[in-house]
């Protein structure tokens, strides 16, 4: 067990940062009153470790102060440095981190310096959970949500991804930025009526198109650009989010929930879609981001002939054919669309036919348009109450998928027309009756 003496080591308020930091830090004077803790592999049982660690010496010298210093409970500027070093050996380290910010409140360290020296080791190690974590520890603390703050965090997520598109760790904390810097903080909440100043969710919306111009097929922008417009004020129907947001009052969690797109963010999705789908057909990211649209509670009639003619639009051939049908009118009737587009040899179209053709019916999106507080997790109506013919037509999609994929998906799509078979049966049953 570590003790300490009742004053520190002669010079220590005066020691440089290296010279607390100089290793070994076992032989230095500065961490003299700090005996090391050794790791117990469980030797003090009597036990001896079957394939004992061979940790590096510079790292069992960090860590034996370090631990000692946990148990001790010292919060100081020189333990403040010395998770540093323990960061520095392992960034995953979630109880140096724990213990940084023990040391800062103690402290009342300058957090924006921490905000840029977390930036340096996001930028070293990008995928580390435990340092956002951390940043948005400091960021709820400072709860300053100006516009130059908010520019230096998404920037810096931004940095993060232009290394790699995919880290979701960069992802999540952009989330979590939206969300935060769109709220005011507690003192401008009382002085400016709650309105939040920042547009931080129009700003996304055209980083995430950027995004997408420089690759179409960038997943990650697909799912943050469905993010934006399910939870900014602006895209989202206005009377489903007042009665969801009324429902969750006096929740622990302040985190903005997704709420229904409104009827003219539903268009204005679908066209962009569209002209990104002409690009690369047959990438998956768009087409899930379509069936994300299809399941959205006002999605009504129109939406679904709008939907229809994107289908219908895409060339013919499979990846890398050049040959193109001629295009279809825009009043085309829906019996012309279903038939270009039942046509189309892509799987993802026929995947996402079927959706809309078991989850959509003109009885009940109408309905779903005419409710004015329809909430936004309405289920969709089911499949046995739609028109036999469009049923036919999933069945039939279903069975060509079950033709053209790998066995397991096959599977699944088999399952899909029995499924289809038993909601005809059962209208077959109904009308009889």
């Amino acid at each position: 067990m570590s003790s300490f003496v009742a004053s520190p080591p002669a010079g220590l308020e005066s020691a440089s940062r290296d010279a607390i930091l100089a290793r070994p830090l076992q032989h230095n004077r500065l961490w003299a009153d700090v005996t090391p803790l050794k790791q117990d592999d469980g030797e003090s049982q009597g036990c001896t470790p079957v394939v004992p660690i061979n940790y590096p010496a510079h790292y069992s010298d960090v860590m034996d102060i370090f631990r000692a210093v946990v148990a001790s409970g010292e919060l100081s500027p020189r333990v403040l440095l010395l998770s540093e070093a323990v960061i520095d050996c392992n960034s995953a380290n979630y109880s140096a981190w724990h213990l940084r910010r023990q040391c800062l409140e103690r402290l009342q360290s300058d957090l924006r310096a921490e905000l840029e020296w977390v930036a340096t080791v996001a930028l070293d190690t990008p995928k580390n959970y435990q340092l956002w974590h951390h940043r948005r520890c400091l960021l709820e603390r400072m709860d300053e949500r100006g516009a130059a703050t908010a520019h230096e965090e998404l920037q810096l997520t931004a940095d993060v991804l232009d290394m790699d598109s995919k880290n979701y760790h960069a992802w999540s904390h952009r989330q979590w930025c939206l969300n935060f810097f769109s709220r005011p903080s507690a003192a401008a909440g009382a002085s400016a009526g709650g309105a939040p100043a920042l547009d931080v969710f129009g700003l996304e919306l055209r980083y995430v198109a950027e995004l997408l111009d420089a690759d179409v097929r960038n997943n990650s922008a697909w799912n943050q650009r469905f993010f934006v417009r399910t939870r900014a004020p602006q895209f989202v129907d206005a009377t489903a989010a007042a009665t969801t947001d009324s429902t969750a009052q006096g929740s622990a969690d302040s985190t903005p929930r997704a709420h229904p797109m409104s009827a003219a963010v539903l268009h204005e999705e679908l066209a962009f879609t569209a002209v990104k789908l002409l690009l690369a057909p047959h990438n998956e990211s768009p087409w899930n981001f379509l069936e994300g649209l299809l399941r959205q509670p006002r999605f009504d009639a129109e939406h679904r002939k709008e939907m229809l003619h994107l289908i219908a639009a895409l060339p013919p051939g499979r990846p890398g054919a050049s040959e193109e049908q001629p295009p279809l009118p825009n009043d085309a009737s829906e019996e012309e669309l279903v038939a270009r587009a039942a046509a189309l040899p892509n799987r993802f179209a026929q995947s996402l036919l079927v959706e809309l053709w078991q989850l959509q019916s003109p009885a009940s999106a109408a309905s779903a348009s005419a409710s004015s507080a329809a909430p936004a997790s309405a289920a969709a109506p089911s499949s046995s109450s739609f028109p036999a013919p469009r049923l036919d037509l999933a069945r039939a999609a279903c069975l060509r998928l079950g033709a053209e994929l790998d066995p397991l998906r096959a599977k699944y799509w088999s399952w899909r027309a029995g499924q289809i078979d038993a909601a005809l049966a059962a209208a077959g049953r109904g009308a009889q009756s």
